[in-house]
């Protein structure tokens, strides 16, 4: 079966920490059911509010950019 991307999606901050959400999202992209988009304001309120979540700002970036 071949699989065409279809849509393309913003995803926020919000929707990509939870460990979950961010694993079936990862998924979707990988099997192209769509195109994730992200901004660099996207990554930078990532950054920003990981440390409220117990996340250090060291791991949040190395989450970004491994």
């Amino acid at each position: 079966m071949i699989h065409r991307v279809r849509f393309t999606v913003v995803s926020d901050t919000n929707v990509v920490y939870p460990v979950m959400i961010r694993g079936i999202i990862f998924w979707f992209t990988y099997h192209k059911l769509y195109m994730p988009k992200w901004s660099e304001y996207i990554f930078d309120e990532w950054k920003r509010v990981m440390p409220g979540k117990g996340v250090t700002a060291e791991q949040a970036g190395k989450r970004i950019n491994p």
